[in-house]
């Protein structure tokens, strides 16, 4: 996947979850995975020749979201969701991401957090300051917005093969 095309995946879904924020009815009353279709509903349509899926097998279990190149089958971009549930729950959903999703071919990754707390501001802070803790962790890039922060992770077993990784946080306190 080349840069731009990871930058623009990567728009689109902070943008589309900052709007989601706006509209409560787009998220009110949905779990994890109606989350997940929302934004996977955009990426199914937005890039000529990929396919995006959800619940996709891939190395030792069933990602969030998968988008591929249709031609070959290769994977372009892996995201996992997770609802917020604190910092360990946090650092282990980047393990499961790294250690259960990942093959060595894949390096540009997301982890999308719904936060349902209305202390936003609490979470992003403890996120900023707890990802530095996770044993992958190689360096902060730089924070494209307000709740989206890229970071640079090695592989579990391969400290050389390096993985960039986007932190999406969208604020869906609405119930």
């Amino acid at each position: 996947m080349s840069k731009e095309m990871y930058l623009d995946v990567l728009k689109v879904i902070y943008d589309s979850g900052k709007s989601m924020e706006k509209k409560p009815a787009l998220y009110t009353g949905k779990d994890e995975e109606g989350l997940r279709d929302q934004f996977l509903f955009l990426l199914e349509t937005r890039y000529e020749g990929t396919t995006a899926t959800g619940e996709t097998f891939n190395r030792g279990g069933r990602a969030d979201i998968i988008l591929k190149y249709a031609s070959d089958g290769s994977n372009l971009f892996i995201a996992e969701c997770k609802v917020w549930h604190g910092s360990s729950e946090f650092l282990k959903a980047i393990s499961q991401l790294f250690d259960r999703y990942l093959t060595w071919r894949d390096s540009k990754v997301a982890l999308m957090l719904f936060v349902k707390n209305k202390d936003i501001s609490n979470v992003l802070k403890t996120i900023k300051e707890d990802i530095y803790n996770h044993e992958y962790f190689l360096k902060h890039i730089n924070d494209r917005g307000e709740s989206s922060f890229s970071y640079e992770f090695h592989l579990p077993h391969d400290k050389g093969k390096k993985v960039e990784l986007e932190v999406m946080v969208f604020h869906f306190d609405k119930e």
